[in-house]
């Protein structure tokens, strides 16, 4: 009994070292825990091709981040600009037709988003805030990947994918959101890995939706720790044809 306890206790053991290690990994290939500590604001640049009921839609878009859950995303689409934005607890859309409150799910998408971000998982997941759970070794594009379950204090559970060779996050798996089919498996692939100053970041990604091809984004441009204008995060005055929800 007690040897059966002991060999338990040290399977539990070197699963932890297993899942700290394929995480430190991960960290390293971005550049390091103290380089995604460093991290205060980021934007980029994005060339998207998005998916519709219609085709494909070309957009442009740029993306201003500032740490820990403040987010304004200006897309350029064939009907007119469109703003995103979001401080985590409250935010507003800025459309042809108007401006408006975002919706409780929206924002709970956002922060989702957010939450799911490599920098974001990796160092929540290093403080201890996040659950880790090794799930399994796969074979992805000829390399091997390290699969993990992370899950945050919201029960928002993310599949990691890490390559072996690399450290590279390559993939990420978990329960998202389409526009025209609600509720998906979502799959995201990340490949084009360059170094932005002293980080790591992939410049292409791929979106599935139920395994079938969505979005795909080519990064442009990327910059960390730029100096950022807080009336960016500040909703407009309303106009007469603009609402509050």
């Amino acid at each position: 009994m007690v040897q059966q306890q002991h060999a338990a206790g040290l399977y539990k053991l070197m699963k932890a070292l297993q899942r700290k290690e394929i995480l430190l990994a991960a960290a390293k290939a971005m550049g390091g825990l103290e380089a995604l500590k460093g991290i205060q604001s980021q934007s980029a640049l994005l060339r998207v091709r998005q998916v519709t009921p219609m085709g494909e839609m070309a957009l442009t878009a740029k993306l201003v981040v500032v740490m820990p859950d403040k987010v304004r995303r200006d897309v350029v689409t064939p009907m007119g600009e469109v703003t995103f934005v979001s401080d985590g607890k409250q935010g507003w859309v800025k459309h042809p037709g108007g401006l408006q409150d975002l919706p409780a799910a929206e924002l709970d998408n956002l922060r989702k988003v957010r939450a799911r971000s490599a920098e974001m998982l990796l160092l929540d997941a290093a403080a201890g805030k996040r659950k880790v759970q090794y799930l399994e070794t796969v074979t992805l594009e000829g390399q091997e990947a390290d699969v993990v379950l992370v899950t945050d204090e919201s029960g928002d559970a993310v599949k990691v994918f890490v390559e072996r060779s690399t450290g590279h996050i390559v993939k990420r798996a978990n329960p998202g959101s389409s526009p025209t089919e609600g509720p998906v498996e979502e799959e995201v692939v990340f490949s084009d890995f360059r170094p932005v100053g002293a980080v790591v970041v992939p410049f292409r990604q791929l979106t599935l939706h139920n395994g079938e091809r969505a979005v795909e984004v080519e990064v442009q441009s990327f910059e960390f720790n730029i100096s950022v204008d807080p009336a960016l995060f500040e909703r407009p005055p309303a106009e007469k044809n603009e609402t509050r929800k």
